[in-house]
């Protein structure tokens, strides 16, 4: 599966896709199996920001009820403030019409996090059906699934981000229109953090501010182009390209087509 740049850009194309959330990890196998994989101590914050992509994401509303994974096995403590948030959101929703048709809950094998969960269906009274168990493979058979070991495989391999990570992931959710933050030291601010300290995490995961700015500006650009039938060189302005022939020149190199050709191809594909 592929790491998906912000919220947005995870709920437009999730299909293979995951988002990082601090401790938590909200991934999509496919259309039919999402899930969330967690581990530590889970905080409010973290629950606020995967309630914040999960509103988000209701909004999908042509696509059928889908099975869902909420893989806890390496959680080690239950924030009070947290749990108290996941259960306030499921209130919420709970005379709304879910969107999951089965979830399974994966619990450690023992201590106090295992006995919270034990009771998982019984203290939160979830809208779907829920049932917890100890081993990942059995919840996904459980789930109806003919490839569990092939999913079990991909959802090891997206854990929760290091550090450098998780800088890279809050510089991707402020790179957004109407590009306030379009300097490395506007995003070091945005940040919390020094310009030198934004850098060097960014080096350590391999890419820059401005490898990721213009990133964040194209993917913005191939969703306009994909969903809008604007002319390329207002989406050009839109996505903060000076010009439409800077836009250009930058969108074929990333894309391999033109602006105007790699929408036609991809509204051929989608027709």
């Amino acid at each position: 599966m592929h790491v998906a740049s912000g919220p947005r850009d995870f709920v437009d194309r999730p299909a293979g896709r995951y988002l990082r959330l601090g401790s938590l990890v909200y991934w999509c196998f496919d259309l039919d199996l999402w899930g969330v994989s967690a581990s530590g101590v889970p905080s409010a914050e973290d629950v606020a920001r995967f309630v914040e992509v999960l509103e988000l994401e209701a909004t999908r509303i042509s696509d059928p009820p889908y099975a869902s994974l909420v893989d806890f096995r390496r959680i080690t403590y239950v924030e009070p403030a947290a749990f108290t948030a996941w259960a306030r959101h499921l209130e919420q929703r709970r005379q709304q019409r879910g969107r999951v048709r089965r979830e399974v809950v994966v619990r450690p094998t023992d201590g106090l996090v295992a006995s919270v969960l034990a009771g998982y269906a019984e203290v939160l009274s979830p809208v779907h059906p829920v049932s917890v168990e100890v081993d990942p493979l059995r919840a996904l058979h459980a789930l109806g699934r003919t490839d569990a070991s092939v999913v079990l495989d991909a959802i090891e391999t997206i854990g929760p981000a290091s550090s450098h990570q998780r800088a890279l992931d809050r510089l991707r959710e402020n790179l957004v229109p109407p590009w306030e933050v379009h300097t490395l030291d506007g995003a070091a601010r945005a940040l919390g953090v020094s310009s030198r300290n934004l850098q060097r995490q960014l080096q350590n995961v391999g890419t820059t501010f401005q490898a990721e700015f213009l990133q964040a500006r194209l993917r913005f650009a191939e969703r306009k182009l994909e969903d809008a039938d604007e002319k390329v060189g207002a989406i050009a302005l839109d996505a903060g390209f000076a010009t439409q022939a800077h836009f250009t020149k930058a969108f074929t190199q990333s894309a391999g087509l033109s602006p105007a050709a790699w929408r036609a191809a991809h509204r051929k594909a989608r027709s």
